[in-house]
């Protein structure tokens, strides 16, 4: 999680009295246990034959390892979990970072800012990212029945910038209503030559381009149908 504890940390008295109070029951449990078993066993039963299965002791040493087991599996688990976090394929570019100006007429000039410092590769101007900031439309198909859609737009730099990759097709302009699709949308519709075909629930806008399925949101959550749209300064096409 981009995170890191200092050994300092551990030396805080918020964080030392939890861990003493902890050490300080645990010891006095297993103390107070092996002191009433001592205090209660007689001499002759330790060379009786069956003196070695005690009872208690059996459930005593099959719960620690029951625990041990236990601990040992969720740590297995939360490791493998931090690997799939940060190594997993997410579809777009992960190293993008998000800047909100004043308003929409200062978009352009922070994109030309922005776009000469030296460690910048790509900028562009948009209205979300696949994790944050998206809109999502219950559209309306032509018999009725109703879809949600997550809706994207930017501008001619959208695709580079977050790393989507162009299955076929081409990048909707501004003069049109025009529309990509993800690899969700196609399935869900059953579009065998998407291009040219008018984009379900779209108001009359036409399908330009197909692109490849992007995590949007968690893990958790399906690929849902996705529309990108060409971004004009705080307006995009539906």
């Amino acid at each position: 999680f981009d995170s890191s504890l200092s050994p300092e940390y551990f030396l805080k008295p918020e964080v030392l009295a939890p861990f003493g109070v902890v050490l300080l029951l645990s010891g006095a449990a297993v103390v107070s246990v092996t002191v009433f078993k001592q205090w209660h066993m007689k001499p002759i039963a330790l060379i009786s034959k069956g003196s070695s299965k005690v009872r208690f002791s059996r459930v005593l040493f099959t719960f620690q390892f029951v625990i041990s087991i236990t601990l040992a599996i969720c740590s297995i688990t939360i490791i493998q979990q931090i690997d799939h976090i940060e190594h997993a394929p997410l579809g777009f570019n992960r190293s993008i970072v998000q800047l909100n100006a004043p308003g929409p007429e200062s978009l352009t000039v922070l994109k030309q800012k922005v776009g000469m410092l030296p460690d910048v590769n790509n900028v562009t101007i948009s209205g979300g990212n696949p994790i944050s900031g998206n809109a999502v439309a219950r559209l309306e198909l032509e018999d009725g029945t109703f879809y949600s859609a997550y809706l994207f737009s930017g501008d001619e730099d959208f695709l580079k910038t977050l790393g989507l990759n162009l299955i076929e097709g081409v990048f909707p302009s501004k003069e049109n209503k025009e529309h990509l699709v993800n690899e969700t949308l196609v399935r869900q519709f059953d579009l065998k030559n998407p291009i040219g075909q008018k984009t379900p629930g779209g108001k009359g806008g036409v399908i330009v381009g197909v692109v490849k399925d992007f995590t949007i949101g968690s893990f958790k959550e399906q690929i849902p149908p996705v529309m990108i749209s060409f971004h004009e300064i705080g307006r995009a096409w539906l």
